[in-house]
């Protein structure tokens, strides 16, 4: 469609070599190149103040995620990567692909961002996520995937009689695999488990013996993605 233009890419194939990195930034700078088409990479640190078009495809992709704060994030990617159309100049302009309608897209001017926070507020409430409660993340790895999946059934049982056992009001959510279940030979299950406060996540968890399972296990308290 733009024969004439001269296109450079932004993403983790060519920001890795920091020298043609640099050269590529510079050159989009003083205007020697037209247009750049990049991934998330290009979303944060950078300024081009003679950018005035930004194009955004796939922008609900992430909205996808199955993570409680995905509308969350998927806004602030939205937001960072629009602010690359200059906003100094009254002639900028941002073109969103999106394939649903989802009340965020209205969000993105920034203008109204606190209708955002406090309609998003609502929605953790109704189903008891952060920030109105605590939340941890058990990741299950293993080469053997049958195995993995018996590791992670029987931890998931155990987590929820130990919370019986110790009388804490805990939800045990999973196993269940993540968009990616599977990294090189490695296969992966997560858990899940919410709580009213932190303490009694740790000490659920602290119940459980760890060398019981094959699989290794990954406890991360407060997961944001």
């Amino acid at each position: 469609m733009f024969p004439e233009a001269i296109i450079a890419r932004a993403d983790l194939d060519t920001t890795v070599n920091k020298k043609q990195w640099t050269e590529t930034m510079t050159q989009f700078e003083e205007g020697k190149i037209d247009i750049l088409v990049g991934t998330q990479t290009i979303t944060k640190g950078y300024h081009f103040p003679k950018v005035t078009l930004v194009g955004i495809l796939w922008a609900d992709i992430n909205l996808s995620i199955p993570m409680y704060n995905a509308a969350e994030t998927t806004l602030q990617q939205l937001i960072q990567v629009a602010g690359r159309a200059g906003r100094q100049s009254p002639d900028s302009k941002v073109i969103v692909q999106t394939m649903i309608n989802h009340p965020i897209f209205e969000h993105i001017n920034e203008v109204d961002y606190m209708n955002f926070y406090r309609q998003e507020l609502i929605n953790r409430k109704r189903v008891i996520y952060p920030p109105c409660n605590r939340f941890a993340e058990i990741e299950c790895k293993h080469e053997d995937e049958e195995l993995l999946n018996k590791d992670a059934h029987n931890l998931a049982r155990a987590l929820r009689k130990a919370a019986l056992k110790l009388s804490r009001k805990i939800t045990v959510l999973g196993p269940a695999e993540p968009p990616v279940a599977k990294i090189k030979k490695v296969h992966s299950r997560k858990i899940y488990i919410k709580a009213d406060d932190i303490g009694a996540i740790i000490d659920v968890y602290n119940c459980i013996n760890k060398d019981f399972y094959k699989a290794a296990l990954f406890f991360t308290p407060n997961p944001l993605s």
